[in-house]
């Protein structure tokens, strides 16, 4: 854990001082396959904050959001008077504004076209609205299907870091079942991975995430100077637990990286084309992916 964020930790508990609301702002974007990991990632958030939903849904296929929420809190939600308003620009509907032990919660529709040649679909869409509807000082990216573990002090910490510090690193602890005979000896409980993220930052007017899939906070982050920290925070990660759910998500992620990919390609000073490395690196281990598994034939990539 950083110096600093030692330092800020420190005062708060030394203060002490209890915070009926807290400064975040928990951003849950979501698509239907991933409704069923609601209830798990909803039941990890603190009391005291605020927690914005936003549901991807193809404008041709239209899914209903009122289920997704009374599948989690059964009818006693239907008496509660719905916000409803729709920015027709953006397609995005407000569908329900509630209250639930102590976080405050909107949950909205997004829609995007999609058919067998178009796919208008994009995660950092999705994340760009939840950051714009949300209301705090702290922006928290936790996606549908993993569980945030944070502590009360760690909440308190925010109001005592230094002000350059605008965004925190949290650890992201994955989960794979272990299936080869290999593994089964090795890791007989599955494979956990730990992986540092900066998903806590501030609301900061022009940052956006960018790319459809494997979205990420855009470079402007960093190059507009502001300082980030490696905090305690951990994320339980829920989903793709099997190989074959992995596979399944390649299969959806692929061709989103190869118009994100496409979009990125420049002209070099010799006449030549380059391309975000980045995002060919996820093609290319998605691609061996599906080698491996054997959906592509059995020749050198």
């Amino acid at each position: 854990m950083d110096k600093m964020i030692q330092e800020a930790a420190t005062k708060a508990i030394k203060d002490n001082k209890p915070n009926a609301e807290i400064p975040i702002s928990f951003l849950t974007y979501y698509c239907e396959s991933d409704t069923h990991f609601l209830e798990g990632n909803i039941e990890s958030i603190p009391k005291g904050a605020e927690h914005i939903f936003v549901k991807t849904i193809p404008s041709n296929n239209p899914q209903s959001l009122y289920e997704d929420i009374f599948e989690i809190y059964g009818n006693s939600l239907r008496a509660i008077k719905d916000n409803i308003s729709f920015d027709k620009q953006e397609n995005v509907k407000l569908i329900k504004e509630i209250t639930v032990n102590g976080v405050s919660q909107k949950w909205y529709e997004y829609f995007y076209y999609k058919d067998d040649f178009i796919n208008t679909f994009s995660f950092s869409k999705a994340a760009n609205i939840c950051i714009e509807k949300a209301s705090r000082k702290w922006m928290f990216i936790l996606n549908a299907d993993e569980r945030v573990l944070i502590e009360s002090k760690e909440i308190d910490m925010l109001n005592y870091l230094p002000e350059e510090i605008k965004g925190l690193f949290v650890k992201n602890i994955t989960w794979v079942q272990s299936e080869t005979k290999e593994e089964l000896e090795e890791y007989p409980y599955g494979i956990t991975t730990p992986v540092n993220q900066l998903r806590l930052f501030q609301k900061i007017k022009g940052i956006r995430y960018v790319d459809r899939v494997h979205e990420k906070i855009s470079k402007k982050f960093i190059e507009e100077g502001h300082k980030t920290a490696v905090s305690n925070i951990l994320i339980k990660h829920q989903g793709n637990h099997s190989k074959a759910e992995i596979i399944e998500k390649n299969f959806r992620n692929i061709p989103l990286m190869c118009q994100d990919l496409f979009q990125r390609i420049y002209k070099t000073k010799d006449g030549g084309y380059g391309y975000d490395k980045e995002i060919m690196e996820r093609l290319y281990a998605g691609l061996v992916a599906l080698k491996g598994a054997g959906y592509i034939p059995d020749r050198k990539l």
